[in-house]
């Protein structure tokens, strides 16, 4: 049964406790990252890249930066980069946020789109100094863009605007900061004789969940669970039972699959009044828990 792990369970046991405690909003702000394996931030402005699609809409990269970001896992040359470009064997990763577009108006009126591409601060650095590295990150943020958006630019019509940090208005990012929350109880361990064969087939989507605690001036405190369900349609397709301490969420008739999200709380909960919502533009599940009290034993 999959379910929040002891790591994860201490956690919010943390997270509670500094909501009560008066810890800074950085620290729950880590604690609830740790938590949930997201964490918001808010770009920096860096530079503002203006461009065009093929069919001539006028588009605008912002690409800012954020330590929430990870680094290059190692330092590169320009030596070496050229190098790898010419043997067509670039074996790093370059870690970046793409945001959400958003609509925006140029300085003649008219509609156009801009996006935010937030890379960590060192790796600003080494791009701002060398025309190598920019061409080759640019590339690498306009396929990133194409690819998750479905868009056709025209790279011929890219132009840094000198002076012009961003265009519009930067919009918050939420950013994966390890891979899943949710896992499979038992050893976490993979024996080193394992074969990919002998992995079980998924049979559900786990779902992103975030967790939160109202203030402590709020009466009564609630406990909230927002739940990311993109494939989910309505919600009629979705299934929630709740007990004294736990949440299953299951789902019907989804392609590719189904989801389903089994977890316990470390603390009892008025499952006689909860309330639970779904936002089918938002595609999030929120579930409302009042709480009885925080257990910190």
């Amino acid at each position: 049964m999959p379910g929040i792990t002891s790591d994860a369970t201490a956690d919010l046991e943390m997270l509670a406790e500094g909501l009560f405690t008066g810890k800074s909003a950085k620290e729950l702000d880590d604690l609830n990252a740790k938590l949930t394996g997201y964490v918001n931030l808010i770009p920096e402005p860096g530079l503002c890249v203006k461009m065009k699609d093929k069919s001539g809409k006028k588009l605008f990269l912002n690409l800012c930066t954020s330590d929430r970001v990870p680094a290059l896992p190692r330092d590169i040359s320009e030596e070496e980069l050229v190098a790898a470009l010419q043997a067509d064997d670039v074996s790093f990763k370059v870690p970046m946020s793409i945001g959400e577009p958003h609509n925006e108006t140029d300085h003649a009126g008219e509609s156009c789109v801009a996006y935010e591409v937030v890379i960590n601060p060192t790796l600003f650095t080494k791009l701002d100094s060398s025309e190598i590295f920019y061409q080759f990150f640019l590339s690498l943020a306009l396929e990133g863009m194409e690819h998750k958006y479905g868009l056709a630019i025209d790279r011929n019509t890219t132009v840094i605007l000198r002076g012009k940090k961003f265009y519009g208005t930067l919009m918050e990012q939420r950013v994966r900061t390890k891979p899943k929350l949710i896992t499979e109880l038992g050893s976490e361990d993979t024996p080193a004789d394992r074969k990919p064969e002998d992995d079980p087939v998924q049979l559900y989507l786990i779902p992103e969940l975030k967790l939160w605690l109202d203030p402590v001036e709020k009466s009564p405190r609630c406990l909230s669970a927002e739940i990311y369900l993109p494939n989910a349609k309505t919600k009629e397709q979705l299934n929630v039972f709740v007990s004294d301490n736990r949440l299953v969420l299951s789902s019907s008739l989804i392609s590719p699959k189904n989801y389903r999200l089994d977890i316990l709380f470390p603390s009892q909960i008025e499952s006689e009044i909860v309330t639970s919502t779904f936002d089918a533009v938002t595609k999030v599940k929120l579930v409302v828990f009042p709480l009885f009290f925080i257990c910190f034993s």
